[in-house]
């Protein structure tokens, strides 16, 4: 008996004298599939494929090939972290062996594997898929977020140089150019609230042009945010089907959301949002309103619609998740 074979990362061959003729078993590390050959004087007398699991990729593999003379188990194995050996046997007799050393498991190479088939596992299972859509999700709204910081900023030179009124308008302009722009564009501008956000552009240019008054303007936002609320609210008593699913998925980046819950979270922070900015549209000048509006209003509703959106998220109770486990 002797091994003339060439030893590869991906294909592995030994050549090796067995009931008077010249055999080779190969084994080919395809991608995913190995592949196991056994050769008779030239001839292919034998190949399968299979697909180990990676947490079995130290261990020794066993191909049974019939022969002339009978069945021989061909069992393929590692003596080290890239090095393999072969033993034949017949009935459990070991007729020939390419090495002496016994087959082993590279512990530290393992552990590797192991982690990253258990990474594998997490990935596939339904609560990863469901991170991975909230991700897309949000890299889908960015546009519609640069939209959102372009109009506040708009606004704000708009208001500075021509007025609050001038600035209303076009506000609600743009707004009402965007959504019909939205429509002719790939990427998402309206953050899926297109049919919401014309009809609001509506409203704030109508306010707008009716009450042609600086306190007018600065109750406007008070104002939409009472129709907000009134809207938000009839979306709530009909499960969240229009608002409150648009709103779960605008705000992905807090988990799963009730869409029912969303919109009754909404309809809370407008309301709490209209009992902070009206008092302070009779307190404060035109000028200090405009940086109120363009800067300190955000810093104060944004907490708040955080913390009503972390009410809105789906809470699964042990109960339940002992139910699931059992199904």
């Amino acid at each position: 008996m002797r091994f003339d074979g060439h030893m590869g990362l991906t294909r592995d061959r030994f050549a090796f004298e067995l009931f008077g003729a010249r055999h080779i078993a190969e084994l080919h590390i395809k991608g995913d599939d190995w592949i196991y050959s056994l050769y008779r004087a030239g001839e292919l007398i034998h190949r399968e494929t299979r697909q180990p699991a990676m947490t079995d990729f130290y261990t020794p593999h066993v191909v049974e090939a019939a022969t002339d003379q009978g069945t021989v188990a061909l069992t393929f194995g590692f003596i080290g972290v890239l090095k393999t050996a072969l033993e034949v046997r017949e009935e459990g007799k070991l007729l020939w062996r390419s090495s002496t050393k016994p087959f082993t498991t590279p512990r530290t190479a393992q552990r590797v594997l192991q982690w990253v088939a258990s990474s594998d596992e997490t990935a596939s299972t339904p609560e990863a898929a469901e991170q991975r859509r909230r991700e897309e999700d949000m890299r889908s709204l960015r546009p519609a977020i640069a939209v959102d910081i372009a109009f506040g900023v708009v606004f704000f030179f708009t208001a500075r140089e021509y007025g609050l009124v001038t600035a209303a308008v076009t506000g609600a302009c743009l707004t009402f150019l965007l959504v019909i722009v939205d429509r002719f564009v790939k990427a998402d501008l309206t953050g899926g609230f297109a049919v919401f956000g014309a009809v609001m552009a509506l409203i704030s240019a109508g306010f707008a042009v009716a009450f042609q008054d600086d306190l007018a303007v600065k109750l406007r936002g008070s104002f939409m945010g009472v129709v907000t609320a009134v809207l938000t609210l009839i979306d709530a008593a009909n499960d969240g089907r229009y608002l409150g699913a648009r709103f779960a998925r605008y705000f992905a980046g807090f988990g799963r959301l009730n869409p029912r819950k969303a919109s009754l979270a909404v309809a809370a922070s407008a309301a709490v949002i209209v009992a902070i900015d009206t008092p302070l549209a009779f307190i404060l000048t035109t000028d200090q309103w405009i940086w109120y509006n363009a800067f300190l209003d955000s810093l104060i509703s944004i907490p708040i619609v955080i913390a009503a959106m972390w009410f809105a998220r789906e809470r699964r109770s042990p109960g339940a998740e002992t139910d699931a486990g059992k199904a």
